[in-house]
């Protein structure tokens, strides 16, 4: 009797334990509890870091020289690796890279050291100027249907915009956007392009995130395309599936990095799906923009979960 008492005992407190694990988990969940996660734009002693408490992105600037992104959160867990480009255009076709730091070496492309590699300016990107703050902007008109709660729109949150330069085009700017919401883990990026002179300036491609991610990004970071102005929806995802991508997402987001296991040989230890690290999307010479789907490409979404 005394036997069953103590493993009725013993099970109640596994449950109770069960229960409280189970509670503290949804008090920090953004679907379960509403977070108080407002979006600010914070000042470090290397650069920027745009937060809303749920997912952090933080830069490294240098006015005149270089902007780019040294990490990327969601609470305590960071999916950087490695050092790449904000974004990347060719006009008239020549490519330029969009920001961007040197300092990396081209062997440790699996780890990054902050500490230990200083950054320096890409002379051959364009150049990082300045930025602005203001509001979200609205892509297209939305409202709420079907009894679904009436909720704002554009969402609240704050859009960075970031101004870039290159010496041998002076009349053309191009202008990385980064949106984040309030209590969402998400944050939303376009590239505008933008000419004051006179001369023709031809877009062929245009590439609006580049980001090395650790090896357990691909499962857990979603990226969605926005077409403007597309029919029948704004997010009409109507592409062919890519047989080969990873996870077979439509369309391709996820590609091997070339600069991945440079260090070492040790790729027999990773699972395939780890070679897919390199978050490439946007605009390439096969693909067309512009006309009946809309003024271009944007990323619109990328949520991140733990």
């Amino acid at each position: 009797m005394a036997r069953n008492a103590v493993a009725q005992l013993l099970l109640v407190g596994a449950a109770l334990f069960s229960t409280t694990a189970a509670a503290v988990s949804q008090q920090k969940d953004w679907l379960v509890r509403k977070q108080d996660a407002k979006t600010r734009l914070v000042k470090t002693a290397s650069g920027l870091k745009l937060t809303n408490g749920l997912v952090e992105r933080t830069f490294a600037t240098q006015p005149g020289g270089y902007f780019c992104t040294t990490d990327l959160r969601r609470g305590d867990r960071s999916f950087f690796r490695a050092l790449a480009p904000e974004a990347n255009v060719t006009l008239n076709g020549q490519p330029f890279n969009i920001g961007g730091c040197l300092g990396q070496p081209d062997n440790r492309y699996e780890f990054w050291y902050a500490e230990r590699w200083p950054l320096s300016k890409d002379p051959a990107a364009f150049a990082y100027r300045n930025y602005s703050l203001t509001k979200p902007s609205k892509s297209f008109e939305w409202r709420a249907r079907s009894g679904a709660p009436s909720v704002p729109w554009p969402p609240k949150g704050l859009r960075l915009t970031v101004e870039f330069a290159h010496a041998s085009l002076q009349n053309v700017r191009v202008f990385i956007h980064y949106e984040m919401y309030d209590n969402i883990p998400a944050y939303r990026k376009l590239v505008s392009i933008r000419n004051d002179g006179t001369d023709t300036v031809t877009v062929s491609s245009l590439i609006v995130e580049l980001f090395r991610a650790q090896n357990f990004a691909p499962q857990r970071i979603t990226a969605l395309a926005e077409r403007w102005q597309n029919a029948p929806v704004p997010n009409d995802q109507q592409v062919r599936p890519v047989p080969d991508s990873l996870l077979r997402e439509s369309p391709q987001y996820w590609y091997p990095d070339p600069s991945y296991d440079q260090c070492c040989d040790d790729t027999q230890l990773h699972v395939p799906y780890t070679a897919y690290t390199f978050l490439v999307a946007g605009y390439v010479g096969d693909v067309r923009f512009g006309g009946p789907t809309g003024p271009g490409w944007a990323l619109a979404c990328v949520e991140i979960n733990q």
